[in-house]
């Protein structure tokens, strides 16, 4: 992030303008003819860009306005719309500038430490990104959070990034694979983890920590690329998953009521019901205070406002789905069948309730900055239920965080293109996910996983 101090110095014709990474803050140009006025369109982009990451870091990007933005940059209104068409827009092309940079420096630090092979070449280049979030935290918070609770052409814009991050990773690993290139799920997967991974720390305002973190999530990415998985290519849903294990957990299952004893439980109730059957932007107190048959008063002593009662609605229906996949994993077998027994149920349970699988997994982030806080609670709870069912990884906070957020994306994924029925038969390569670290584990699933 930009120093406190302004450097007022003029940049030198055809200088090179600094990174945005880099903690230097470039002032106003001086007055007078004889730049270029790319130039100067440039370095006013630059000033724009460094003024956002500051102002987003103290205030949210909920906050941040035209004016408020120009003032901070030393540029006028004008200039602003000779070089971006709006805010999403300077907010967007940031975001690109800053995963730029990073992936810059990541790949020149994975060819000097390719010399001992890709493994070393994905710890130099792992490494090489979590140091850039630790000494930039502002640059971080603005590239993993501040984008994803933006507009919805600035999302999009931070979700190309986030691809970007997924192909460099699939560079990195290709040639762990031969001739085969990862399977596009787990690599989707992959890129989802350490991006949770780092997104967490830098909501816990920790990013300093990040560097600490990196062999244990490059560890978690190279167990991943296991022997058995480099003979896959491309993935399909697994044969056992399709036939006879969802079908029993399916015929039983009835989703976890909701208890209705006391106006909380009632009101938490009418709001699933509605939230799945209007959607979120349909939903009013009024709606759900009459669909619960309480009072405003009892509705304003439960919740602060209607995006907490609809959080926690999700949240409930969330837990409960976890409870069961905790019976269904049961206490024997081996820790990776264990695992895949609780995801297989929770798989069954979204696909048999497809309204709760889109509002529980994709409607979450529409309530913005406080949905994506609770998504990244929801995925802490699911790592912290792994390590139950998994007590190999009981010590191992890094890649069970990485994994449920991984998994996360991948069903979400599969929601949002209409397949929720096809969940139960990705639990092979989700539960493959979650035990690879375990020696042993992950190779035990593996044959369950199909090829297309």
């Amino acid at each position: 992030m930009a120093s406190s101090t302004r450097d007022a110095r003029p940049v030198e014709r055809g200088r090179r303008l600094p990174s945005l990474a880099e903690p230097v803050w470039v002032g106003r140009l001086s007055p007078g003819p004889g730049l270029p006025a790319e130039e100067v369109r440039a370095h006013q982009r630059y000033r724009l860009r460094r003024a956002a990451i500051e102002l987003t870091a103290a205030r949210g990007i909920e906050r941040l306005t035209l004016r408020g933005l120009c003032r901070t940059a030393g540029v006028s209104t004008g200039s602003f719309y000779r070089c971006f068409t709006d805010l999403e827009d300077c907010c967007g092309s940031t975001g690109e500038a800053l995963v730029t940079c990073a992936l810059r420096r990541a790949a020149a630090r994975r060819i000097e430490g390719e010399t001992e092979g890709w493994r070393s070449g994905l710890r130099a280049a792992g490494h090489s990104l979590l140091v850039d979030a630790a000494a930039q935290p502002a640059a971080a918070r603005f590239t993993l959070v501040e984008l994803s609770v933006a507009g919805p052409a600035t999302r999009r814009r931070g979700g190309v990034g986030a691809a970007r991050i997924e192909r460099f990773l699939g560079e990195i690993l290709d040639p762990a694979l031969g001739m085969t290139k990862l399977p596009p799920r787990l690599l989707v997967g992959i890129g989802a983890g350490t991006l949770r991974v780092a997104r967490k720390t830098a909501l816990a305002g920790r990013a300093a920590e990040l560097p600490g973190v990196s062999r244990a999530l490059t560890g978690w990415i190279e167990a991943l690329a296991d022997e058995g998985v480099r003979r896959l290519g491309d993935v399909g849903p697994g044969r056992a998953a399709r036939r006879h294990e969802s079908g029993p957990f399916l015929d039983r299952w009835v989703r976890e009521p909701v208890a209705t004893t006391d106006e909380r439980g009632r009101i938490l109730e009418a709001m699933t019901r509605l939230a799945e059957r209007d959607g979120y932007w349909a939903l009013c107190v009024t709606s759900v205070r009459r669909e619960a048959r309480v009072s405003r008063r009892s509705f304003d002593t439960c919740f602060a406002d209607l995006d907490e009662c609809y959080l926690e609605a999700i949240e409930a229906s969330l837990a409960a789905a976890l409870r069961n996949a905790a019976c269904w994993a049961g206490e024997g077998g081996t820790p990776g069948m264990r695992v895949y027994r609780a995801t297989l149920a929770i798989c069954a349970q979204l696909a048999r309730d497809r309204r709760l699988a889109r509002l529980a997994l994709l409607d979450i982030l529409a309530p913005g900055r406080s949905g994506l806080l609770r998504r990244e609670h929801l995925v802490s709870l699911g790592a912290a239920c792994l390590r139950e069912w998994a007590p190999e990884l009981a010590d191992d906070e890094v890649s069970t965080e990485a994994s449920v957020a991984a998994a996360w994306r991948i069903a979400a994924e599969e929601i949002a293109a209409g397949r929720v029925a096809d969940l139960p038969h990705w639990a092979p390569l989700l539960a493959y996910l979650a035990v690879a670290p375990i020696s042993g584990a992950g190779q035990a699933i593996i044959p369950l996983i199909t090829t297309r």
